[in-house]
């Protein structure tokens, strides 16, 4: 899992850095940034549609801080491992899907609150020997508490 988040991790930071090249952070932005994350090194930042994202590693944990062009923070998404989510997430998980390979986990924080989305892997296996098992892609969100809000199946 560690490997996982450091790929996607790394994989984010260099599209940061090749398409993040020559990108004038606003003082503003950079100011706000820095008051909410003053021990932050290493920062890579992006520019989408009008707004900043900071990419850079806080301990063993990929985050990324988003900032609109006048420095005001939007979200912030950290990227977690399986051992950070609550009892309440796991106990979903394990009854409704019986133990899923976990393939990321995130908290969202915004200004509404916070939120988990947790993508697994759900391998359904055909009756029928002369079909293929099935494997899609689950991307299930909790609130703050751990409670069942959504999932959601990728293609």
């Amino acid at each position: 899992m560690k490997k996982l988040m450091s790929v996607l991790f790394f994989s984010l930071a260099l599209v940061a850095i090749v398409f993040g090249n020559g990108i004038d952070v606003p003082v503003k932005v950079n100011n706000a940034f820095k008051t909410k994350f003053p021990d932050a090194t290493e920062v890579t930042w992006m520019m989408e549609n009008g707004i900043y994202t900071a990419n850079f590693m806080d301990k063993d944990y990929a985050i990324s801080c988003s900032f609109d062009k006048s420095g005001n923070w939007e979200k912030t998404v950290t990227e977690l491992y399986e051992e950070d989510l609550s009892e309440e997430i796991i106990s979903y998980l394990n009854e409704e899907y019986e133990f899923p390979p976990l393939l990321s986990a995130e908290k969202i924080t915004t200004s509404l609150g916070t939120q988990f989305s947790v993508l697994i892997e759900v391998e359904k296996v055909s009756e029928d020997e002369d079909e293929e098992t099935e494997i899609t892609n689950h991307l299930i969100t909790f609130d703050e508490t751990g409670n069942f809000l959504k999932s959601q199946i990728l293609k």
